[in-house]
């Protein structure tokens, strides 16, 4: 829903803030921002405050200074707008100091315009019409103290601009601030003549208004959703940090859970390498590959990933980091090798030769080499070796099929 107040406008003279003392600016500034919060506690919401200075044409030089500009160019704002965060009461006074600087180089730049253009009808009230935002600093700074240091409800007041505008034009015009003293001292006039000379000045020159318009158009109105944002309780706000917590905290866990699956693969690794290189540096090399020692280092590791596979990689392998799907082809690929030149062909070359003994011995036993006939029951004999042998080649044949590692020890030999 919409919030019932889009932003609070205060209307402040610019002459009565210059002409009061320390005390009395206090004073008001408490008073305002007093008002300001029982507004937003009616109101439940916090909305941000535009300040405006008027009757900024009382400034000695504003007249001829501004008079030359056209409606569009009176239209724009003069002042300056401060960030969602950027007024504290720590900040306040850099803040302001750096944005009129800002503000007297800009209308210093306008000034030397001006003076180009009148020439010899430039008079001394234009010439140091620009040292006049120079001399409000301070003066700004202890009247917006009271709106920086408000904390109600834990939530600090959103001022959000100050403003300087005009909207009728009279004679009256400020004594230039470091003129004060002196005319405290040597200009009084008695009070028939100073009431006099009041009511003169307040006679109305003008009825333009200046640095209005697109301040409302520009910068208030496109504010207009800020109260929703600023909630007097600080509903945002509060969700902020906790959201701001909640996300570094899993962030560090994120980060610590990496770290961990990181060091763990790490480990994983340099136990296989270790493994593997202490099995290849060892001086039984051969007799320990031949025992099944790599095959079974190898095996073990696939097992692993296998089980991986079927119930889930462990929380302290994973993490993104999980490199089991590599390891295992390469294990796989050294495994398949090592499984043929430990076991396959070794049984193969041992079957080659167990048979090419069985083919001399059956070669003895036939009568077209030069053999005298047989002896009685030695035809039954030659049959029933010549069965056995086909037999064990026939399984040892399936053995090497399935790779399983054959026994050839029941294999007659000749003798």
């Amino acid at each position: 829903s919409k919030a019932a107040v889009n932003g609070l406008v205060l209307v402040v003279s610019l002459p009565e803030l210059l002409a009061a003392s320390a005390a009395e600016r206090n004073e008001m500034g408490a008073r305002l921002v007093s008002r300001i919060e029982e507004y937003t506690d009616c109101l439940d919401a916090n909305p941000p405050i535009y300040l405006m200075l008027t009757k900024t044409d009382q400034l000695p030089g504003f007249s001829q200074a501004f008079d030359g500009l056209d409606l569009h160019e009176r239209q724009q704002p003069l002042g300056m707008t401060f960030g969602l965060t950027e007024i504290t009461a720590e900040s306040l006074r850099t803040v302001l100091k750096t944005k009129l600087a800002n503000l007297q180089a800009h209308v210093g730049r306008h000034v030397d315009s001006q003076m180009t253009a009148l020439g010899a009808n430039a008079n001394s009230a234009l010439l140091n019409f620009p040292s006049y935002f120079a001399e409000l600093s301070t003066v700004l700074d202890e009247f917006l103290q009271h709106f920086a240091r408000s904390n109600v409800n834990g939530n600090p007041l959103l001022l959000r601009g100050l403003y300087f505008t005009s909207a009728l034009q009279t004679e009256k015009q400020l004594t230039p601030v470091y003129e004060d003293d002196l005319a405290e001292s040597f200009a009084l006039l008695p009070a028939s003549e100073a009431a006099a000379l009041e009511q003169e000045q307040n006679r109305k020159t003008g009825d333009r208004s200046y640095f209005i318009t697109d301040t409302f158009r520009r910068v208030i109105f496109p504010d207009r959703d800020l109260t929703l944002y600023q909630s007097r309780h600080g509903r945002d706000r509060s969700v902020g940090p906790i959201a701001i917590a909640v996300a570094l905290l899993a962030g560090l866990a994120f980060i610590g859970w990496q770290t961990l699956s990181f060091q763990n693969n790490r480990q994983w690794l340099a136990s296989i390498n270790q493994q593997l290189t202490e099995l290849e540096q060892s001086p039984d090399r051969a007799q320990r590959l031949a025992s099944g020692q790599g095959l079974e280092l190898l095996r073990n590791q696939l097992a692993a990933i296998e089980k991986y596979r079927t119930k889930g990689v462990p929380l302290q392998l994973s993490g993104g980091l999980y490199r089991g799907d590599d390891i295992y082809l390469a294990t796989q690929t050294a495994y398949l090798q090592q499984l043929r030149t430990q076991a396959l062909e070794p049984i193969t070359l041992k079957l080659q030769l167990q048979m090419r003994e069985f083919n001399e011995f059956a070669k003895t036993m036939d009568p077209q080499y030069g053999f005298g006939a047989a002896p009685a029951g030695s035809e039954g004999k030659t049959g029933k070796a010549r069965a056995q042998g086909q037999k064990l080649l026939d399984r040892g044949a399936r053995n090497l099929a399935a790779g399983r590692p054959t026994s050839l020890s029941g294999i007659p030999r000749s003798t």
